[in-house]
Order: C-alpha cells, then sequence, then structure tokens
C-alpha cells in the first residue's frame, strides 16, 4: 500500500492544482440578493460563510455590510458576473443534497446551481431545466455564457454539440417496421422486431418516427419497448482525462461495454474486478452511466483514482458511494465504507444495482445518470 501511495503522491505532485474559484457560499449569496435595495433579508446564515463551500472572499465580521453590498442596485451588474464566471467551474459540491423549488440536486456541479441562480434573477434572459438530461444541462451553460458575452460584446464560445448516432439507412429499417404494423399476429410482430433489435442502436431514429406517425396502437406499445431496448444501448466509453493509467485487462472489460446493451450486472462485474485487483497507481474508480435527452444510447465515463479518501480508522477499508438521478429526480443514493472482504461480494453492490435497473427500465425519452465512487483507503 505505501509503494501505491508514493507512486501516488509523486503523480498529484507533477500536476497543477485544480479547484473550485466560486463556491456554493458565494452562489446562496447572489440567490438571496434580489436587487430590491428595501428588503430586507437578514444577516448571511453560517452556511452562507462557511468557508468549505469556496467562498473566494476573506471571511469578515461585518456580514450586514456583506448583505448590504450585495442588496445594491449599482452591484446587479456584478452579480449576474460573478454567476457566469461560476458557470466555468464543473467542479462539484461533494456531499451535498436537497431541494431548491422543484430542483432536487445531489453533488451538484457549481455551474449547473450557478445556471440555476441566473434563471431564477433573470428568468426574461436565463432558463435551467432541473429535468433535463446531461447533454441539454451541458448545451444550456453553453448558451448562458454566451448570451452573457454577446452582451458584452465578447468571442462566442462554440455551441455544444450533443452525441448523434449513425442512423441505419431506411432499407434495412423500413421492411421491419412495415411488417411490425402489418402483422396481424403476435409472433409476426416479435420476429420482425427482434430483426430490428440486431440493427443496433442505429435503428432507434426510424423506431421513434413510426412510433410518433402509426395509430396502431397493438404495434406502438410493442415498438415502445424495443426503443427502450436500443436506448440502454452503449455507444461510447470515456476515460476521464485525470484518470490514472488502465490496466490491460481493464481495456479489454470496458471495451466489450461499447455497442452492448447495458444491464447492472455488468457495472457490478466492473466494481468487482476493481475490488479484487485495484491497478497500481490508483486509489479505486469513478463512474458515470448517462443517457441524455437526445436519443443517442448511453455513454459510460470511468476515472481510475488517485486521490484517497476520507481516514477510516486504522482498519483497511473501501468507500462506496452512489446516486442515481432519472428524469430529474432523485431515485436513490449509498454512501458508506465496507470490509475489503465485503468489497469483493456481489452482493455489497445490491443498492446500486437496483439504481441502475430502475434507469434501464424506463422509457426512452427518460435521461438518467448514475454516478458510483469505489475507492481504498491508504
Amino acid at each position: 500500500a505505501s509503494g501505491r501511495r508514493d507512486e501516488i503522491q509523486r503523480r498529484q505532485a507533477s500536476q497543477p492544482r485544480t479547484g473550485s474559484r466560486y463556491g456554493l457560499g458565494e452562489t446562496a449569496r447572489a440567490a438571496r440578493s434580489s436587487g430590491d435595495p428595501d428588503q430586507d433579508l437578514g444577516p448571511l446564515s453560517e452556511s452562507e460563510h462557511d468557508p468549505d463551500v469556496g467562498d473566494p472572499e476573506p471571511p469578515t465580521d461585518d456580514r450586514q455590510n456583506q448583505h448590504d453590498r450585495y442588496q445594491r442596485p449599482s452591484d446587479a451588474a456584478e452579480i449576474e458576473s460573478l454567476l457566469v464566471t461560476a458557470l466555468s467551474d464543473k467542479d462539484r459540491r461533494e456531499g451535498l443534497s436537497g431541494n431548491w423549488d422543484e430542483y432536487q440536486f445531489m453533488d451538484p456541479r457549481i455551474c449547473d446551481m450557478a445556471n440555476y441562480v441566473l434563471a431564477l434573477r433573470y428568468p426574461d434572459q436565463y432558463s435551467f431545466d432541473p429535468n433535463a438530461g446531461t447533454d441539454s444541462v451541458e448545451a444550456n451553460r453553453i448558451r448562458s455564457i454566451n448570451l452573457w458575452r454577446k452582451k458584452n460584446q465578447m468571442e462566442l464560445l462554440s455551441e455544444f454539440q450533443p452525441r448523434t448516432l449513425q442512423r441505419v439507412a431506411a432499407d434495412k429499417t423500413e421492411p421491419m417496421l412495415t411488417a411490425v404494423l402489418s402483422s396481424t399476429d403476435e409472433q409476426g410482430r416479435a420476429m420482425a422486431i427482434d430483426e430490428l433489435l440486431k440493427l443496433g442502436v442505429g435503428a432507434l431514429p426510424a423506431v421513434l418516427e413510426t412510433i410518433d406517425t402509426s395509430d396502431n396502437q397493438v404495434a406502438v406499445a410493442d415498438l415502445r419497448e424495443l426503443a427502450r431496448q436500443l436506448s440502454t444501448t452503449v455507444t461510447q466509453v470515456t476515460i476521464s482525462d485525470d484518470s490514472a493509467p488502465m490496466t490491460t485487462d481493464l481495456e479489454e472489460q470496458l471495451e466489450k461495454f461499447e455497442g452492448r446493451t447495458l444491464s447492472e450486472g455488468q457495472l457490478i462485474e466492473l466494481l468487482l474486478s476493481i475490488a479484487n485487483d485495484l491497478p497500481r497507481g490508483s486509489t479505486g474508480i469513478r463512474i458515470s452511466v448517462q443517457r441524455g435527452s437526445v436519443p443517442s444510447g448511453v455513454e459510460f465515463i470511468v476515472c481510475l483514482t488517485t486521490d484517497w479518501p476520507p481516514e477510516n480508522g486504522t482498519q483497511k477499508m473501501w468507500t462506496l458511494k452512489a446516486n442515481g438521478v432519472l428524469n430529474g429526480k432523485n431515485i436513490g443514493s449509498s454512501s458508506g465504507s465496507m470490509s475489503v472482504e465485503y468489497a469483493t461480494d456481489r452482493n455489497a453492490y445490491s443498492r446500486i444495482a437496483n439504481m441502475l435497473k430502475s434507469a434501464l427500465d424506463s422509457t426512452h425519452e427518460k435521461p438518467f445518470e448514475i454516478r458510483v465512487t469505489l475507492m481504498r483507503d491508504e
């Protein structure tokens, strides 16, 4: 363990330090500022000055003066500028969860909280959909930045380009779709649907178009189930830039995900492989499983971690954390420590399996994200 720790520390020392420039304390202060100088909201709370949430200003005992400064109309542009600057901060506020009106959040990104506050303060200019998928949220983040840049005569950022599917040729999908719609028996429809499933996720656009235009309710019900299955196909496996090097065995395991319908069993097998044989130079693994608002299959993002989890005493342990969001709503969370032995037991990941199953069983139009972190104590 000490050899792995030394290697990780050398790696960390050679990398530039990064971190949130603007934390949720600053975002909370901006949210409290209504722009009305006569409205007295009271002094800022302790949580809004907690240095752990990344307050960029030095602490002061004169909190009422700070509150007054954020209420002056002349500072409205400064508040907007601060929030727009925070849109560039993609760091997550780990351990923070709750509700803010209709927005349910868990380990939120600083940029998403800032975008939400911008939409609250300036609803005629900015927008934020708490139920949108990760692709739509990212596109909206770029739109918000460019809105402010345009007002200030600055160069615009490139628009966000969501992942798109390589569509299967119509001469392959149309005969099968026609057979589904025209078949008078269940067996005939099932055979045609099986052929469409073999075409892969590239058949999904044609399937969705048929669902939207057909009035054959029996066939449409079968096609909706087909769309659900196709939408759970892994179309992209991404290794994060900050990941420790992958082993050959792990790379081969990840390659098997792409092009296949995802199951909860596959995710559990990946976690078990890490628990049984942690790659040298790594402390664990972070996984994000995402399906966006635009039908494009599932993206699987993996990072071998190099940081250490919080201390759990003298006993060697694994730290496991997971949460899931489906269509903007939290569908579960899990956080805790477990022994080295139990980490190699499939039962240790049953709650994660249930979360992913709920997401995969949902209809194709519902975006989801399941995030899992498994880290070994030093």
